[in-house]
């Protein structure tokens, strides 16, 4: 695709924009590193999306508008991790999980005894050292690639939304391709784990891969092997397994429900799961041979204690800690029965408040209208659209709706980034319904739902707001 000179004056105008940024936090030569770094973690993405055949000047756009907030995004937490606490590029002051698994990279680095586990998923960590071998010890590289695993997958959005809405709406492939990226690049607490040292961009493309595969099977008539999804299926189960191990039950999951759901694909169902469960034993296993693994622990009632401690912790959680109370102590048809609960509070938060100081860091992530209303869309293809044979996207929603429960079953809903990775697969059922309004269809019922919906929402944020702000004074 040719690409108009306005778009080139905006992809100008962001890189200007990052040198000035990063120049008024860094040395010069730090700054330089970093803009180089974030640019090529840019122009990977960019340079595949140009080579696709539904590439647009919008989708061109949304990509620049993603780069643009995650490059800013990610000049401040390097610059909160290293010069705002006298802290180098190579020895930076990271929190949290992102020190763990940066302090196990740099173990392994320099082949040092790990003792106990520092992660039981050593896909980041691993990735990370190969990044050093060619660039150096630093923060850098591992956000780079993380910037460019999380502007992949918005390229990827589209084909996604192209391959499972083909033929079924009026708009065209490349007019779904471009809203699906924009979509995409709008869910800023999707976007603010992109430049973190976090494994979720690496479980966002690795999902996405998987998820291109399924769709693409879900399109298939013959009843041949068909090499390319089950490679990429493969490729990106790999990808899953390394980065956090037990979403790869999530996504064989998914190979049921699209081999139930398209019966006559069940040999490529079959070579999918018996590939994808073989993976993901090997991906266990290395992960039992480099540390000890602790997610069994999630079903375990003698150390629910261990758990809580791990997510239901602080005064802003307290609401949640007095309504599900020793969640990780409950036998699992009582945890199920709270379910519904748990899957609105993981649905809500982060809360588009701030109790303390306003900083960038903190506020972009919680700009959560787009957020509200692609989900607010996903809703409403699922309980109005979905069960309907002239608007079915076959068992695809089901699976999606799946993967979004079993993190708010597993953590109590309490940490909403576990979900992130399915954030994307939600936008084709958003689109779909978005496309289905557009040709005057269902438009009463869904004048009803907005209506209720935003009350409900708006109802529950209050609640929300006002019960954390008590338990905050």
């Amino acid at each position: 695709m040719k690409v108009s000179q306005k778009i080139i004056f905006v992809e100008a105008a962001v890189f200007i924009a990052l040198i000035l940024l990063s120049t008024y936090h860094f040395a010069l030569c730090d700054a330089a590193y970093i803009v180089v770094g974030f640019t090529v973690a840019y122009l990977v993405p960019r340079f595949a999306y140009s080579r696709m055949s539904n590439c647009t000047t919008m989708g061109v756009a949304a990509l620049s508008w993603a780069w643009l907030v995650m490059g800013v995004l990610g000049i401040n937490y390097i610059a909160r991790a290293t010069v705002c606490v006298d802290a180098s590029l190579s020895q930076p002051a990271l929190w949290n999980d992102a020190a763990r698994y940066y302090n196990y990279a740099l173990q392994l680095f320099h082949h040092q005894s790990t003792g106990n586990a520092v992660d039981p998923f050593p896909g980041l960590p691993l990735l990370t050292v190969l990044l050093w071998k060619v660039f150096g010890i630093g923060i850098v590289p591992p956000l780079a690639m993380n910037m460019m695993l999380t502007l992949a997958t918005i390229v990827l959005t589209g084909p996604l939304a192209s391959s499972l809405l083909d033929g079924r709406t009026n708009m065209s492939s490349r007019q779904v391709a471009w809203l699906a990226m924009a979509m995409t690049a709008s869910l800023f607490f999707f976007l603010s784990h992109g430049t973190q040292m976090l494994k979720e961009p690496l479980t966002y493309f690795g999902v996405m891969l998987c998820a291109l595969a399924l769709a693409s099977l879900t399109r298939l008539n013959d009843t041949c092997l068909a090499w390319r999804p089950i490679a990429l299926f493969a490729l990106g189960i790999t990808i899953v397994a390394m980065a956090r191990t037990t979403y790869s039950i999530m996504m064989l999951a998914g190979v049921l429900f699209i081999g139930v759901g398209n019966q006559p694909q069940w040999r490529n169902a079959l070579a999918m799961l018996v590939l994808g469960a073989a993976i993901y034993y090997a991906a266990n296993e290395f992960g039992h041979a480099l540390s000890y693994n602790y997610y069994d622990s999630y079903f375990d009632s003698n150390k629910s204690a261990e758990i809580s401690q791990q997510y239901i912790i602080g005064a802003n959680q307290q609401p949640l800690a007095n309504i599900v109370g020793d969640y990780f102590s409950l036998s699992l048809w009582r945890r199920a029965l709270l379910l519904p609960l748990l899957c609105a509070v993981q649905f809500v938060i982060p809360f588009p408040w701030i109790m303390g100081d306003v900083t960038i860091s903190e506020l972009v992530p919680r700009i959560a209208l787009p957020w509200y209303a692609i989900g607010g869309l996903t809703l409403y293809y699922l309980g109005w659209m979905s069960w309907r044979k002239q608007t079915s996207l076959g068992c695809f929603p089901l699976w999606v709706a799946f993967c979004f429960a079993v993190p708010a079953f597993i953590a109590a809903g309490s940490v909403s980034r576990y979900m992130l990775p399915f954030q994307p697969l939600m936008v084709p059922m958003a689109i779909f319904a978005v496309a289905t309004l557009r040709e005057r269809h269902y438009r009463k019922n869904f004048i009803i739902f907005v209506i209720a919906y935003t009350l409900l929402l708006a109802a529950t944020l209050i609640v929300c707001y006002r019960t954390q702000l008590a338990c905050m004074q």
